[in-house]
């Protein structure tokens, strides 16, 4: 019957009307598409060059820092010479870590990571194994975990841990905390503000609490009048001097860099205050935070030059 073969000629016309499944393309294409994909992550070779010529500077830098300081045999602190170098190596690798985490340039970043290592030599005994090199470590690897952007509600109470420990071993870094707490509370989101800081600084106060009743600080003993640390600088190193003033003043001007600055006024005056102490924990403690602020403030500097720059070819 014609009536019979119609569902046969709607299901034919239908096949016709679909459309057909991509094909897989050739294994010869699949694998050029592959190759073409994985070629395209890749970094082009002047940026290949310029991260290699980069990380060798930086670990010249390390190993200038290692000669500078085996060629003074006193070191009459409290650590190890090997500890006390070990931590000088890794605040220069953190301040490198620091400064690139902030948005500066690579040419910045080294300029911070060897000022960090020669600031210390500013004073005459550089070589003393101060606790402050281990403060320095921690609250520097604070700062890393506070520019972090993701997990925020895990990083800051993170940052309040370490920045407790630099202050159970060194109690000076007690001059850090408000100013970490300025920089998590820019970066937090509003809703998770208050609850995120709040844990943040019971984690903090808790672990200064039990570091200072295992170390046995006690806050009220300290020596008179303490050190000339300005008056130190102006015979040791006055372009120094005059170099980290002017950065002080840029980064007070920046809201940005302002906490770094507040930090290292402080610390500027409580070394002139009454009660003071040894002019080498001042400059342990300050040789981070005045590198990055010249390193930023070069950065500034400079950024106009790049407007000369060639443009990039079209793609």
């Amino acid at each position: 019957m014609p009536g019979s073969d119609r569902p046969a000629r709607e299901a034919a016309m239908a096949g016709i009307l679909e459309p057909p499944p991509a094909a897989s393309p050739p294994r010869g294409r699949r694998r050029a598409a592959s190759r073409h994909r994985r070629v395209r992550h890749l970094p082009p070779p002047r940026a290949a060059l310029r991260s290699a010529l980069t990380l060798a500077v930086l670990l010249l830098i390390g190993v200038l820092v290692a000669l500078a300081w085996s060629t003074d045999p006193e070191h009459e602190g409290p650590l190890p010479p090997g500890l006390t170098l070990a931590a000088v190596l890794l605040s220069v690798a953190l301040v490198f870590a620091v400064a690139i985490r902030a948005g500066l340039g690579a040419p910045a970043a080294l300029l911070a990571a060897a000022l960090t290592g020669a600031y210390p030599e500013i004073v005459l005994p550089a070589g003393v194994g101060v606790t402050e090199h281990l403060a320095v470590v921690a609250l520097l690897t604070a700062v890393l975990l506070l520019l972090g952007r993701t997990r925020r509600r895990i990083l800051v109470p993170a940052a309040g841990l370490l920045a407790g420990v630099a202050a159970s071993v060194a109690p000076l870094a007690v001059a850090a905390a408000p100013f970490l707490a300025a920089q998590a509370a820019r970066t937090l989101h509003r809703r998770t503000r208050v609850p995120t800081l709040a844990s943040a600084g019971a984690v903090y106060f808790a672990t200064v609490a039990v570091g200072w009743l295992v170390v046995g600080v006690d806050p009220g003993a300290a020596p008179v009048w303490g050190t000339a640390l300005l008056d130190t600088w102006v015979q040791a190193a006055p372009i120094a001097l005059a170099v980290s003033a002017a950065a002080l003043l840029l980064g007070a001007a920046s809201a940005q860099l302002r906490p770094l600055a507040g930090y290292a006024l402080t610390l500027i005056t409580l070394s002139v205050w009454p009660d003071g102490d040894e002019v080498v924990r001042y400059t342990v403690l300050l040789a981070p935070a005045l590198a990055l602020l010249t390193a930023a403030a070069a950065d500034r500097a400079l950024r106009p030059l790049s407007r000369f720059r060639s443009p990039a070819p079209a793609r």
